[in-house]
């Protein structure tokens, strides 16, 4: 496996990850029992709303915290991928990493 594969790799990661923290949350703007699905698996609450979502529904300040640490490892994993491969490509062309 070369370093390429490991950039693909990582990136397919991100975007699930991304994709399976933001998916949830869109799916609640548009449909009704997706809100109470939500609800019912306590991904969202009715009560104590910091942020909305739906008609009522949010994130509360527990779950807008781990929102907000989970945004931030995945920026920092996308930071860390970019500076890898930066410093790569400046090795490869015999510049220094």
């Amino acid at each position: 496996m070369n370093n390429s594969d490991d950039d693909e790799i990582l990136t397919f990661f991100v975007v699930i990850a991304a994709a399976a923290l933001l998916g949830p949350m869109l799916l609640a703007h548009f449909s009704a029992a997706a809100i109470e699905k939500l609800i019912s698996w306590h991904v969202i609450v009715d009560h104590g709303v910091l942020i909305p979502i739906g008609g009522g529904e949010g994130l509360d300040l527990a779950r807008t915290g781990i929102a907000a640490g989970v945004f931030l490892l995945l920026f920092l994993i996308g930071f860390a991928s970019v500076k890898h491969t930066v410093a790569r490509r400046g090795a490869a062309k015999g510049g220094r990493a």
